[in-house]
């Protein structure tokens, strides 16, 4: 931001500051994503197929999530009001949803919990179901569920399929 400020200071700038961007409301179709790797959609597509089961916070907190064609309406908004009037200093425009619509993270989890019940993925490694944990619990079940398994993977193929490969 300061270095858009900085170097459009003689423009029209407009910046739009948006919260946690999931997928869309209306358009395309609701609930759509570009893809699957970022943020927490990442998050949804582990958790869809039981790979992650814990998430660290507390479930009161909420989470500020807006839909994607929010911010993209929002953006195209401010992009007409810059460049239709004079403007002397930049307009920032905060595109968040928490106090006209809050949800916390044990909504989140709930909500998350239902959807796989009602739709279940074709390929799971083991039944979803997520709960919210934090400290020495969320600490414990990272170990537990994440890490050890990954590492009985990761090790096999670094110390006896590496070496293979190395050879030729």
């Amino acid at each position: 931001e300061n270095l858009i400020l900085m170097e459009m200071k003689d423009y029209p700038v407009g910046i739009i500051r948006p919260s946690v961007v999931y997928g869309t409301q209306t358009h395309p179709f609701p609930g759509w994503v570009g893809s699957a790797n970022n943020g927490h959609i990442g998050f949804v597509a582990g958790f869809s197929k039981g790979l992650f089961r814990t998430m660290g916070g507390d479930t009161s907190s909420i989470m500020d999530l807006i839909p994607v064609d929010y911010v993209t309406n929002a953006t195209i908004v401010l992009a007409w009001y810059t460049g239709t009037r004079k403007i002397e200093q930049p307009e920032v425009i905060h595109c968040t949803s928490g106090e006209i619509n809050p949800l916390s993270f044990g909504q989140y989890c709930k909500i998350l919990n239902n959807a796989t019940k009602k739709h279940p993925n074709d390929f799971i490694i083991c039944q979803p179901q997520v709960k919210v944990r934090n400290g020495l619990r969320y600490t414990l079940f990272i170990y537990l569920f994440n890490f050890f398994p990954a590492l009985i993977f990761w090790l096999p193929e670094h110390f006896v399929w590496r070496r293979k490969a190395l050879r030729k």
